[in-house]
């Protein structure tokens, strides 16, 4: 298994990590990974099942933080920084226990 750092802006460090240390961790048929190409980009959509159903998450991989790229229409509010997304939040706090403001992350909007 590997498990890389979180945040939005960093050069990824993998670590060799046994499952069995990390029984907390949802295994990846939890959701559905659907790859879509927009605009000379591969964004990467999980679609999330079981308690975290109804979320869904986009991810884009850019060569630096200023790289420009086109938003599909069908994006939402950037969450990079919001650590509630991240897989190990989900896993402790998932999608279905969260506040109705949160599912509209109204705190995440201009």
């Amino acid at each position: 298994m590997r498990v890389a750092g979180l945040g939005g802006t960093f050069a990824p460090t993998w670590f060799e990590t046994p499952a069995a240390k990390l029984p907390h961790l949802r295994p990846s048929d939890d959701k559905r990974r659907h790859f879509v190409e927009h605009a000379g980009h591969l964004w990467e959509v999980d679609e999330f099942l079981g308690d975290n159903a109804g979320l869904v998450v986009a991810e884009i991989e850019l060569e630096g933080a200023d790289e420009a790229f086109a938003k599909p229409e069908w994006l939402g509010v950037e969450a990079t920084d919001a650590s509630r997304y991240y897989n190990l939040a989900l896993a402790s706090r998932p999608y279905s226990q969260w506040r109705e403001d949160e599912r509209e992350a109204i705190d995440l909007r201009d």
